[in-house]
C-alpha cells in the first residue's frame, strides 16, 4: 500500500454520499490517505461517524485529522471509539466544535489522558475544558507524550 498524501476539503459541505466518494478516491489503486482537513464542512454526527469509521482503523495510515469548526455533537462519543482503533493518528484538531456537549468532551479528554495513543498534537480550543483537565494535559506534556497542545479560550 503506497501513501497518497493529504486531502483538504475544508469549507465544503460533506454528506454521506460525498464521504463515501472521498474515501473511495483516497484509497483507489492501492493508495492510502495520510491526512484529511475537513474543517468547517457541516459534519453531522452521522457523517462524522461514517468518516471516522472509514478512515480510522487498525490498518489506517491517517496521521492527521482536522474536523474543527463543525456542528456535530458526538453525543455517543463515536469519534473516541474510532480513535481507539487507530495507532497512526498523530495530530487531532477538534477545536471550535461548540455543539459538542460536556459529556462527549470529557470522554475525549479522558481518552487522550489515559489511553496509550500515538497522538502528539491536539487542538481543543473552545471546547470548554476545565482547569483539572488542563493540569492533566500538562503532565502528559511533561512526560513527553504530547508535543503540542492548544487549550486556549477554555
Amino acid at each position: 500500500q503506497s501513501t497518497w498524501g493529504s486531502i483538504d476539503v475544508s469549507g465544503n459541505s460533506l454528506t454521506l454520499s460525498s464521504v463515501k466518494s472521498l474515501v473511495t478516491a483516497a484509497y483507489k489503486d492501492g493508495h492510502a490517505l495520510t491526512a484529511l482537513n475537513a474543517s468547517n464542512c457541516g459534519l453531522t454526527n452521522e457523517v462524522l461517524n461514517l468518516l471516522a469509521s472509514r478512515l480510522l482503523s487498525e490498518r489506517s495510515l491517517v496521521s492527521s485529522l482536522n474536523v474543527s469548526r463543525n456542528p456535530f455533537t458526538d453525543t455517543e462519543s463515536a469519534l473516541v471509539n474510532h480513535l481507539r482503533t487507530t495507532r497512526a493518528l498523530r495530530l487531532l484538531d477538534v477545536s471550535d466544535c461548540a455543539a459538542v456537549p460536556p459529556r462527549a468532551v470529557r470522554a475525549l479528554v479522558e481518552f487522550i489522558e489515559r489511553e496509550d495513543t500515538q497522538l502528539r498534537e491536539v487542538n481543543l480550543r473552545h471546547m470548554h475544558i476545565g482547569p483539572k483537565d488542563c493540569e492533566s494535559f500538562a503532565s502528559r506534556i511533561a512526560a513527553n507524550t504530547l508535543t503540542a497542545l492548544d487549550l486556549s479560550e477554555n
